[in-house]
């Protein structure tokens, strides 16, 4: 009995291994393309130079909550996608995959941030140092409304769960509308080939 535990119980390790292998690189690069979209659909607010410093327009604080919803709906949308995918996949394992996703969507959220605001602008305040009044530079592309008690942990910024609600999202609908389906359909076959030999 021995002889013929190991290797099910390695091809069983490899299995779990593949799942999260897959479900960590799918995130991470879905993550730079979520960045990628995100640099190039939200429209950044700027500062202008004056005689007294930096300001900053009304209307430009309206649009720094945008650049929040921007990243919310392109990494919810593509949390979902993936989730679903994922849980078409290996829907047979649907509590593994689910830790899988849930872990991997959290690395997908900070690579989006991360590459976005590397694709973005600098700081507006070294660009606006030495220019002239009226000069104005945009602000750097970055998720605001971060609570400041918890100073720079990444989880502190609620926007980056948008992921993890996507692919929930995503995994329950699988289970709850392809799952259950599959799995009548053997049942079906099962009872109308014993209506046959009856």
């Amino acid at each position: 009995m021995t002889g013929t535990a190991g290797p099910g119980w390695r091809e069983r390790t490899g299995e779990v291994l593949i799942d999260l292998v897959v479900a960590v690189l799918g995130y991470a690069a879905l993550g730079l393309l979520g960045g990628f979209v995100w640099q190039q659909l939200v429209h950044l607010p700027s500062y202008a130079r004056t005689a007294h410093g930096a300001q900053m327009e009304s209307l430009g604080l309206g649009e720094l909550f945008a650049i929040n919803g921007w990243y919310c709906l392109i990494g919810g949308a593509l949390g979902l996608l993936a989730g679903a995918a994922l849980m078409l996949w290996r829907h047979r394992e649907p509590l593994w995959l689910l830790v899988c996703t849930a872990v991997a969507s959290m690395l997908g959220a900070v690579v989006m941030a991360w590459f976005g605001q590397t694709l973005g602008p600098g700081e507006p305040a070294d660009a606006l140092r030495t220019a002239k009044v009226g000069a104005t530079a945009p602000v750097r592309l970055l998720l605001q409304g971060a609570p400041r008690a918890t100073g720079s942990h990444w989880y502190a910024n609620t926007y980056l769960y948008a992921w993890l609600v996507g692919t929930l999202l995503g995994v329950t609908l699988v289970l709850l509308f392809v799952t259950p389906r599959e799995s009548a359909e053997p049942e079906a076959g099962v009872s109308t080939h014993a209506g046959d030999l009856a």
